[in-house]
């Protein structure tokens, strides 16, 4: 009996004490599950322009995807510098990942000392899930209808023509593209698009590199013109503007485009499986739909495709960046 009522006893004392134990182990456990189960995609760019709209877009399918939770956070500032740099200090657990057009990856360490990171050490490709098309344009009243009239009007009157310089990607591809045809054009720093759109307008600046978005009513109300596409196909929406590939420009390999990276050492399984979640959306077709309808093009560059992408785009605005350095202050 006695026998029996120690034996009940201990197993009350072992229930008991397993709960205590289970309890105070909830709110560990809760944190480990809370905290793995967000997703947290740091963009580096002000929220409503095009990286943000298409982060938010990726976000949308990563989260049907994966059945978690997915936030996009706005970290401005130094152009697109301040949050790579967060992510780059990232713990590299695949929970925070860089949603960024190419000038904090492939430009910022060409002209800035320290930006910050290393990105060629601390970020690695995820995918490539977006492009833009890009359009060289120039004000309605410039005399000049093709790139080569406008070459032409360029070394006719050379110091007259003046392109904005809105971000660092489009410096660098407008220089390329003034190399490579023998373009005359002095750069104006600007602090994003709309401001140098509005000069183009005005006819302050003559030329723009634009996003087609961008660019698409004043193109159909005729107050600017496009003379080329970067790239090698045209597009559907303005199929009488010819590409850089029908101008001759055949080594002309770069091109608008966004990616998803993470932090350096974030395990391969981890890599793999975001990469391949993110390439599947350009199969989605309600993805496909809100990103033509934003102006943008889906992609379906994987890790492998991501980085001979990046180390191809390094390579070459490696030769571009003396030219802009001496043509822009910032």
């Amino acid at each position: 009996m006695e026998s029996t009522r120690v034996s009940m006893s201990r197993r009350r004392l072992l229930t008991a004490s397993a709960a205590c134990a289970a309890s105070a182990a909830l709110p560990a456990l809760a944190q480990v599950n809370a905290g793995s189960s967000v997703l947290r995609i740091v963009v580096p760019f002000a929220a409503g322009g095009g990286s943000d709209v298409i982060a938010r877009l990726v976000a949308d399918g990563l989260r049907e995807a994966l059945h978690e939770t997915v936030i996009v956070e706005n970290r401005a500032g130094a152009g697109g510098n301040i949050g790579a740099a967060s992510v780059a200090k990232a713990e590299p657990d695949g929970r925070t990942l860089l949603f960024t057009p190419q000038s904090p990856i492939t430009i910022a360490h060409l002209l800035e000392q320290k930006p910050g990171f290393e990105a060629d050490k601390d970020f690695a490709p995820v995918a490539i899930v977006a492009k833009t098309p890009l359009l060289l344009l120039v004000n309605a009243s410039v005399p000049a209808n093709s790139m080569a009239e406008l070459v032409a009007l360029s070394k006719a009157k050379p110091n007259t023509l003046f392109y904005g310089s809105p971000s660092h990607e489009f410096a660098f591809t407008t220089e390329l593209l003034a190399r490579e045809t023998g373009l005359l054009v002095t750069g104006v720093p600007y602090r994003g698009s709309a401001p140098a759109l509005t000069d183009l307008l005005g006819g302050q600046i003559q030329v723009l590199l634009s996003s087609a978005a961008a660019a698409k009513s004043y193109l159909r109300d005729g107050r600017v013109k496009a003379v080329a596409l970067i790239g090698s196909s045209r597009s559907p929406e303005f199929p009488g503007v010819p590409t850089t590939e029908e101008l001759g420009l055949r080594n002309f390999k770069v091109f608008g485009w966004f990616g998803l990276f993470a932090p350096a050492k974030t395990p391969e399984r981890t890599l793999d499986r975001l990469s391949a979640v993110a390439v599947g959306l350009a199969k989605d077709a309600a993805y496909r739909a809100r990103l033509a309808e934003a102006g943008y093009e889906p992609l379906a560059m994987d890790r492998a495709a991501a980085q001979v992408a990046v180390d191809e785009h390094r390579a070459i605005w490696k030769t571009v960046a003396p030219r802009v350095s001496a043509k822009l202050t910032s």
